[in-house]
């Protein structure tokens, strides 16, 4: 099994089903074969979300390793705390992290 998720921008598509009980496909790239299926009551907003999910996962790694690496980031947490980030968001957003990806 591979630790890789699958590469290209992921998309949802509505698959041959009756307005009233509609299913997303969840696809990747040009691919014919969808990753999943979803359907149910909330079954679009939950394929948005899981279509969302690789370009959220990549910018929240983007976003933690900006905050990191800024000028002052501990300087912060000792001079003002106003400007110093919330501990529990920013352990929380790891733990995000950990939870969508592989060990």
């Amino acid at each position: 099994m591979s630790k890789q998720r699958t590469q290209g921008e992921w998309h949802k598509t509505k698959i041959a089903s009756p307005d009233y009980a509609p299913s997303f496909g969840i696809y990747a790239g040009d691919s014919p074969t969808a990753l999943a299926v979803v359907s149910g009551d909330n079954a679009e907003a939950d394929a948005t979300l899981i279509a969302a999910a690789p370009a959220l996962l990549i910018a929240l790694v983007e976003l933690l390793a900006s905050c990191e690496s800024a000028v002052g980031w501990c300087d912060a947490r000792s001079v003002d705390t106003s400007a110093a980030p919330d501990e529990d968001k920013v352990s929380a957003a790891y733990a995000a992290i950990k939870q969508a990806t592989l060990p």
